[in-house]
């Protein structure tokens, strides 16, 4: 049988209010670890040293074929990266900056790097 068009009902569209919570709020996704601590409950996870994530992301510069890095300087403190120098295209400053992202135990980019003219 048709319906009218005064005869409109409502769906029942309803969800679960507190799935619908968890989902805003991210709780059921597995939470990462920040700051080199695991989930609650879990093993603490080692940050490494400044000295050699500086020394690998330097390591990494230097060996990339589309990027010049021999006058980039690899500055860390704490997990944040600090990139300072000069690089020959606006293209290899990105680049870099992108490179150090990647690398795990990076927590923060500052990107200092100048294009030469």
């Amino acid at each position: 049988m048709p319906r009218k068009k005064s005869d409109t009902r409502s769906v029942d569209t309803a969800v679960d209010s507190s799935s619908q919570a968890r989902a805003w709020t991210g709780q059921e996704r597995r939470q990462e670890p920040r700051d080199g601590i695991a989930g609650e409950g879990g093993a603490r996870l080692r940050r490494k040293p400044d000295e050699s994530l500086a020394q690998e992301i330097h390591e990494i510069l230097i060996s990339d074929p589309e990027l010049d890095a021999t006058d980039v300087e690899v500055v860390v403190e704490g997990g944040a990266v600090t990139l300072i120098g000069e690089v020959e295209h606006p293209d290899a400053k990105l680049l870099a900056e992108e490179l150090t992202e990647s690398v795990a135990g990076v927590r923060l980019v500052h990107n200092l790097l100048v294009v030469r003219r």
